[in-house]
């Protein structure tokens, strides 16, 4: 999409404020590179550029704000899409359109795709967060690296929140406007009220960059932007928020680390599932088609058996599952202990160098549960044998492997429900398995016998590897007990893994709404949820309201402002 003939549904957007300078650098940069696209300004200042005639400008009431200017935007769009641009903005040759509008066409789901930024010291700004509300903190932190593929091979990731520099439809925006109270202090507040109403997703594609373009700003200017903090304090406190921390804001795109290919090698009856699930929620893919149950890919468990009764691997088939697995992915199939060495020289010819992650579960324990369920033949020697094979194949990998033991995972898991926690400690922890990783309510509302731990929503996805879809109010009062804290240390410095949250990236998977911070407007303040605030903060909603009566607490900017609509 190299030319703006191309782009008849798109709609480039810019928001500005006393820039006129910038505002036209930034225009005459688009019609350099998309001639004939719809432009449209949304001028909210006092100082006004003289732009081209094919512009369309909307002159809007001095220090309206953001919001409001953005909401303008909205109304007066009339194609599918809006480009929503800031003024310090300039297009280059490395700012093309089409891979986010590719991203918003490949998931009907997804309702914006921003890009990236490059800055005056050359390096970009891949701008892909996360937030997390866990009781009264709001915690913005880097989305993990899920990547995933459109069909035209363009790479993205899922997350909550994204530049300024991003493309959106105009069917999520006429669902989610800008809060008009707020003036300035928006972004997070805008992403996050898309999370919380749960029906659109965010995504973020780093190949089209934008670049920024560095201005010295008049004090004139800086009295209306240094409002921001206040304005965003304004919304916390509306929404009963009363810490706000940044984790990892960002990154720079030569920073960036993919996570690492997958594959799970233990025994079955050891946890395998749950620990594969848990790799799904922290953003591994699974690929498809995928059995559900299990947790496993349906193409590589079939020719894994093709390999047990035959003796041969079919490397055609092989080459052909392991590319169309979207990166990165884990494998997980009992039958590796048996197979893994047939794969070995396929990997080595695809240059893929998967982490083997071995899980180990106690002996007397699995093989109780191959007995339980009442397995044929001699369990125990057949177990043994496995064992073994598992762990040569660990001592023979080349690349990179580590080891996770089944019973820190029980441990941590089983604190979910505590009856079941006290019944356990009469047990061996191997044999806490199947139910115990379902929470029950009782355990997720707490206990008075349980010294209180509070868990994060990151550490609580860590560990919820079962259900909980649906009552997402029971996050706010979420304990753990203290043995449960170390297991659960002890179970992510196994892992490595970074404990950031989102929905899982394969975006071909079905199953179950994820957990991707179901918070309802409830989280933080009972007084909040009695004001009934509305997800989609539209004008003169309870959320508006709540905004403004904080907002009265601000005063106004007291230096003269120029209207002489100079240039």
């Amino acid at each position: 999409m190299t030319s703006s003939a191309s782009m008849p549904s798109i709609t480039f957007g810019i928001t500005t404020f006393n820039r006129p300078r910038l505002l036209r650098r930034l225009i005459e940069s688009i019609r350099t590179r998309y001639p004939h696209v719809r432009i449209l300004v949304a001028d909210n200042g006092s100082q006004h550029a003289t732009l081209p005639d094919d512009v369309q400008v909307l002159h809007l009431p001095f220090d309206c704000g953001l919001s409001r200017a953005r909401n303008a935007l909205i109304d007066a769009l009339e194609t599918e899409f809006l480009l929503v641009l800031e003024d310090d903005f300039q297009f280059t040759d490395e700012t093309d359109i089409e891979p986010l509008w590719r991203v918003l066409r490949s998931d009907p789901e997804i309702g914006v795709a921003g890009g990236a930024i490059r800055g005056c010291d050359g390096r970009v700004t891949c701008y892909a967060l996360d937030i997390e509300v866990c009781r009264t903190t709001m915690r913005v932190r880097e989305a993990p690296h899920r990547i995933a593929v459109t069909p035209c091979g363009i790479p993205y990731r899922l997350c909550d929140m994204v530049w300024n520099f991003a493309l959106f439809r105009r069917e999520m925006l006429r669902e989610h406007r800008w809060v008009d109270a707020l003036k300035i202090g928006e972004h997070c507040p805008f992403f996050y009220e898309v999370k919380l109403a749960r029906r659109w997703r965010v995504a973020s594609c780093s190949l089209p960059k934008i670049y920024h373009v560095p201005d010295r700003r008049p004090t004139h200017y800086l009295k209306y932007r240094r409002r921001a903090a206040d304005y965003f304090r304004a919304y916390l406190n509306a929404r009963g928020v009363e810490h706000y921390e940044r984790v990892l804001p960002y990154h720079y795109e030569d920073d960036a680390t993919l996570l690492p290919p997958v594959i799970v090698l233990a025994v079955g009856h050891s946890g395998t599932s749950v620990v594969t699930r848990m790799l799904q929620k922290l953003g591994w893919n699974l690929g498809r088609p995928v059995d559900k149950v299990f947790a496993e890919h349906i193409e590589i468990r079939k020719l894994n058996r093709q390999v047990i009764d035959g003796g041969q691997l079919d490397t055609t088939a092989a080459r052909q599952a392991l590319g169309a697995l979207p990166m990165p992915w884990a494998l997980k199939d009992p039958r590796f202990v048996q197979t893994l060495q047939h794969w070995l020289p396929l990997l080595a010819e695809l240059e893929i160098k998967p982490v083997l992650l071995r899980l180990r579960r106690e002996l007397s324990a699995t093989k109780g549960s191959y007995h339980r369920r009442g397995a044929p033949g001699d369990v125990d020697r057949r177990i043994e044998n496995l064992a073994a094979s598992r762990d040569h194949l660990y001592d023979l990998w080349p690349w990179k492997r580590l080891t996770l033991e089944y019973e820190k995972i029980a441990a941590a898991v089983s604190m979910f429900d505590l009856d079941r926690f006290e019944a356990s400690q009469d047990r061996d922890p191997g044999e806490v398995e199947g139910p115990s990783f379902t929470p029950s309510p009782r355990a997720i509302a707490g206990d008075s016998r349980a010294p209180e731990f509070g868990l994060t929503a990151a550490e609580f996805i860590d560990l919820n590897v079962a259900a909980l879809e649906n009552d997402s109010s029971m996050l706010a009062s979420l304990q753990l007990d203290s043995a449960g804290a170390n297991a659960l240390a002890d179970a992510r410095a196994a892992f490595q893994l970074d404990s950031s949250f989102g929905r899982p990236m394969d975006p071909q998977e079905e199953g179950p709404e994820p957990l991707s911070m179901q918070l309802d407007s409830s989280v933080g303040s009972p007084a909040a949820a009695d004001a009934g605030f509305a997800l989609d903060s539209g004008v003169d909603s309870p959320l508006e309201r709540a905004i403004r009566r904080e907002l009265r607490r601000i005063p106004p900017p007291t230096a003269n402002e120029s209207h002489d609509g100079s240039d």
